[in-house]
């Protein structure tokens, strides 16, 4: 027998949004009109969770808004033919602003938490859900992806190599199973992203928190140049150029990032 046609079980977790677990997800999430519902699917010895039809339970596309509907009929069809429900992202020029960063296999058989997951989450300080898999966390906020990569699951860190980042064109499930502890509303996170970002992909946050591109040209300043900024008086002791590190010591002071 073949590794491919050897069917591994079928995930044990509940997963249809009941009436408790949607009163968890946060209210800007419910009111998107960008909901899927999906089924368990095993391909290749792997379940994954396709989207489905909601006339005839068949796997469908969910990048396109064709597919897409409420958050209570996703939950009504997901009950009628499927397992779960998720949340578009929307398309590639029309994203959601929705940039979700998603930890696998950071929970292991007892429950426990991989304790650089929880710092992430601390991080971001945001709705925090685990997945349907019961396996991992993922971490709901908005902004903007300072790139186009979204994984590298051949990192050297092999925490950093379980992330996935995406902005647009799939669809991200919704379990409403609540991390305890985390806000119940969402937060945009964008110098989070960037540093999440830069980790995962050895380049930095280039945007700022409104998501443009940091200025190319370097600032300079003087010998003990002066600053007057939201009542603070700072005095930098440095000749030179400092580019893009004055512009984010301006911006942090300034309560901007």
């Amino acid at each position: 027998m073949s590794a491919s046609s050897v069917r591994t079980p079928k995930p044990q977790s509940a997963h249809v949004v009941d009436d408790q677990a949607a009163e968890n997800i946060p209210l800007k999430m419910r009111v998107m009109p960008c909901w899927v519902a999906w089924r368990w699917e095993c391909r290749d010895g792997k379940w994954t969770k396709p989207p489905i039809d909601p006339l005839t339970g068949k796997s469908l596309d969910a990048t396109g808004p064709d597919s897409w509907m409420t958050f209570d009929k996703a939950r009504e069809l997901a009950r009628r033919h499927g397992d779960g429900i998720g949340l578009a992202l929307g398309e590639k020029d029309n994203p959601s602003g929705f940039v979700p960063p998603d930890i696998d296999h950071c929970i292991d058989d007892q429950g426990n938490i991989d304790p650089r997951a929880l710092d992430l989450v601390k991080r971001f300080d945001s709705y925090a859900e685990r997945t349907p898999s019961g396996r991992g966390l993922r971490i709901w906020v908005r902004g903007k992806k300072p790139g186009d990569k979204c994984k590298r699951p051949s990192h050297k860190d092999k925490f950093i190599a379980k992330i996935e980042l995406y902005e647009h064109s799939r669809y991200m499930t919704v379990t409403g199973r609540i991390l305890e502890g985390v806000p119940s509303a969402i937060a945009t996170r964008q110098t989070a992203l960037d540093e999440l970002y830069g980790a995962m992909f050895g380049t930095g946050g280039n945007h700022q928190g409104n998501g443009q591109p940091h200025a190319t040209n370097p600032v300079a300043v003087s010998d003990e140049a002066l600053l007057e900024l939201q009542g603070l008086r700072i005095t930098i002791g440095y000749s030179g150029n400092l580019g893009g590190l004055y512009v984010f010591v301006l911006y942090s002071i300034a309560g901007l990032e």
